[in-house]
């Protein structure tokens, strides 16, 4: 469990059988986290990682039923406006899992549509250069100063770390525009078609689109892939309905073009509690004797 020989058993497996068999791909799930694996495949495409091979690693806790999961290393070689696509070809080609796995429709349908809720929420231009800048803004200049003398003349200097931030902000508009059409084409599912969702007040709620937080407003999503959303409520609010969709917090739809979603939210009768959770726990021992 979680070593070398039950990796090397894995891939044997996923070499050697035919992954269309539902049989054999609820097995592949069982010993995969397919939206790690996913999630993985996604950040290194999305930041087009030019050292993605070398930098693969990947974990499984030794207890039973775990599932090997993956994280990401070494991401310095993203956000380049040198390099804004390519990188999911390339993956597609020659990552060892992605190689076996993509034999089964169902998983690129999966990947694709997980993309896009990626790019939703995620990766949303805005939200990348909102972390891009606060970034920067934690790292003072008298440090950027420090560093520059300590690795003169060869290191960084404030000029070039502005214009590399700079870059990155840029590219996070460039692939905002162009990973749709790369993710049709490499995946071999129909153009991404625009699909409106709202929230009844934002400050009541949010929804999750394949469990990732996504923005309200206008989204893309492949048509003829399932996709699921769910309504979050805020504390003290309850999810109450949907426009435009019927079913519970959770709900599966397949896009079609002009899908609109709002999740609607009202108070609820729950408590909110305005302390944290210590004092909360330190006051009921006090009131019944125990501290």
């Amino acid at each position: 469990k979680g070593d070398t020989t039950d990796w090397l058993e894995l891939m044997n497996f996923i070499t050697t059988s035919n992954l269309t068999s539902a049989t054999n791909w609820a097995f592949v799930e069982s010993r995969i986290d397919m939206n790690s694996f996913m999630d993985f495949v996604i950040a290194e495409s999305y930041g087009n990682n030019t050292s993605w091979v070398h930098n693969r690693e990947f974990w499984k806790e030794k207890r039973p039923g775990a599932k090997w999961k993956w994280f990401l290393a070494d991401m310095d070689r993203t956000l380049s406006t040198s390099a804004v696509t390519g990188t999911l070809a390339d993956l597609l080609t020659n990552e060892d899992v992605l190689v076996r796995l993509k034999a089964n429709t169902g998983f690129k349908q999966r990947l694709a549509q997980r993309y896009a809720a990626h790019m939703a929420g995620t990766f949303t231009a805005a939200r990348v250069q909102s972390l891009l800048s606060q970034l920067d803004t934690e790292i003072s200049s008298a440090e950027v100063a420090r560093h520059q003398a300590r690795w003169a003349p060869n290191g960084m200097t404030a000029t070039t770390r502005a214009a590399g931030i700079a870059g990155s902000m840029n590219y996070a508009a460039i692939r905002a525009t162009n990973v749709f059409a790369e993710i049709t084409a490499q995946l071999g599912v129909a153009a991404a078609v625009d699909t409106t969702l709202a929230l009844s007040d934002p400050a009541h709620g949010s929804v999750l689109l394949e469990g990732i937080p996504v923005d309200p407003g206008t989204i893309k999503l492949f048509p003829g892939i399932s996709a699921t959303f769910t309504a979050a409520p805020a504390p003290g609010y309850a999810f109450t309905g949907w426009t435009g969709a019927t079913g519970g917090e959770t709900i599966t739809l397949t896009p079609t073009a002009g899908l609109a979603l709002t999740a609607h939210f009202a108070p609820s009768s729950e408590t909110i509690l305005t302390r944290t959770l210590a004092a909360e726990l330190t006051r009921l021992l006090k009131e019944r004797g125990a501290l």
